[in-house]
Parts: structure tokens; sequence; C-alpha cells
């Protein structure tokens, strides 16, 4: 990063108490709130995409197959997913702007930059760790994906079996009529 970027980022982070939030995370939160909101009503699931978006749109990794388990990821669990991530991703970034603020420091105390070895795998740590838990959450959208494609699916052939028995019952209802009509 250079130094205006980290400039910046500073300046955002002290005006305020959270730092910006990537746009992948912005868009797993929606992702996650819009099934919330299909999951607790399945009667109006047909009425939008599970994601409110079309499949092209989709990034490839969550048009992937779903757990093959089959277990679907509760709504709760998959926020506190995402504010976990939040948070790790703010301990990341705390991570990232302190070398550059006691750099001098550090190389004053230790002048063969073990202090930056440290942070360094620190750094290394977390990212695994968000990567991890960046996995574990696709892996629950996923399911969730899955599991509202279920309910549409089912939806809709409920409602053709509601169809088709409307329609034996005018079938059955003319042929009574028409029996009534030969029988006269």
């Amino acid at each position: 990063m250079s130094d205006k970027t980290m400039a910046s980022a500073a300046g955002r982070s002290a005006a305020s108490p959270l730092p910006a939030m990537p746009p992948a995370l912005r868009q797993l939160i929606i992702a996650v709130k819009r099934l919330n909101a299909a999951s607790s009503s399945p009667s109006n699931v047909d009425a939008a995409s599970p994601l409110g978006r079309s499949t092209r749109e989709l990034p490839e990794q969550s048009t992937s197959d779903p757990p093959a388990d089959g277990t679907v990821a509760p709504t709760v669990e998959l926020l506190q997913q995402v504010d976990a991530l939040q948070e790790q991703y703010r301990r990341l970034l705390e991570l990232a702007q302190q070398p550059f603020g006691t750099q001098s420091a550090a190389h004053a105390e230790s002048p063969s930059g073990s202090g930056s070895d440290t942070v360094e795998t620190l750094a290394e740590s977390l990212m695994t760790e968000f990567e991890t838990a960046v996995g574990q959450l696709q892996r629950g959208i996923r399911s969730k994906q899955a599991q509202a494609i279920r309910l549409v699916l089912l939806n809709a052939l409920r409602r053709e079996a509601a169809e088709r028995r409307q329609c034996v019952a005018k079938m059955e209802g003319v042929l009574s009529a028409s029996r009534q009509h030969v029988r006269l």
C-alpha cells in the first residue's frame, strides 16, 4: 500500500469507529439478509430470486453445489459468522496500520526487524483464519441458496398440483352435467 492509501485509511478509521467494510463482505451481508427474509416467508419465496440477482450475476463459487451433507446453516449462525468476519477484518486493518505508525520506533528498538516479523506472522495467521471463515460463510450461504431453490420448486409443484385438481374438478362437473343431459 502507498503512503496516501494508508493515510486515507487512517483518516477514515479516525472519523468512524469501525473501518470501511469491503464490498464483497457487504454483498455477503445483503445476501444473508435476503435469504433470511426468504426463509421467514416461504409462501412468498417465488416472488423474487433467492438472492435478488440472476444466476449469471452470481460469482462462480456461490453457484456451485451446496454442501454434500445436505445440512442447512441457520440464518442466525450465518449472521454471527458475518459479525465475526467484520471483527476479523477490523483486526486485520488495525494490524496493517500498526507497523506503519510504529515503524520508526520498532527499528530504533530492534535493528534486526524482529517486531515486523511477528506482525507479519500474526497477519498471515489472521488472513488464514479469515479465509477459512469466509469459506465457511460461503458454504452456509450456498446451503441457504439450495434451500431457497428447493422451497421455490416445492411451491411451484404445489401450485401446479392445485391447478390440476381444479382442472379435474371442472372436468368432473362437465361430465356430471353431460351425463344428466344425456339421461334427459
